[in-house]
């Protein structure tokens, strides 16, 4: 019987972007670089494309990689509407634990000072307490359920 051909196009799209993801990132060094030529000129350097092997540790995939692949796997799971934002909050929760030695670009939570300037206004709540979570340290599931481990504000 042949393959979900769906499935089988969007599996080959995500091992595609990954695998772009990690040239393009190139451990780094070209993340932030907009020059095409300059990009181009260091791939050549190198031997051109055809001598690169894509692959752990020299090419790893980026933060945004990272956090696509935690969306994949949330949506895997087939749940929908207020349970699926609980399972994309869970894996994205468990991607940030493989940032280490990644770049995180300027809207990651990594960077509070740039995120809190873009994050929305405070809701008022009518009987005025109110409680700010500074980081979310982790999270576990417990039955059936959704937990995490916060930092407050304040």
């Amino acid at each position: 019987m042949p393959g979900n051909s769906t499935v089988d196009h969007y599996t080959a799209g995500m091992l595609l972007s990954g695998a772009g993801d990690a040239l393009g990132y190139r451990n780094q060094l070209w993340e932030y670089n907009q020059s095409g030529p300059a990009i181009h000129q260091e791939l050549q350097d190198l031997g051109g494309l055809k001598n690169i092997s894509v692959e752990l540790p020299d090419w790893p995939v980026s933060d945004d990689t990272v956090l696509h692949l935690a969306t994949a796997e949330a949506l895997a799971t087939g749940k929908a509407g207020e349970e699926l934002l609980h399972e994309i909050a869970f894996h994205y929760v468990e991607g940030m634990k493989d940032m280490e030695g990644r770049k995180p670009g300027p809207s990651s939570i990594l960077e509070p000072d740039v995120a809190a300037a873009e994050s929305p206004l405070p809701l008022i709540l009518d009987d005025g307490t109110a409680y700010e979570v500074r980081e979310i340290l982790d999270s576990q599931r417990r039955g059936g359920l959704l937990e995490y481990l916060v930092d407050w504000e304040g």
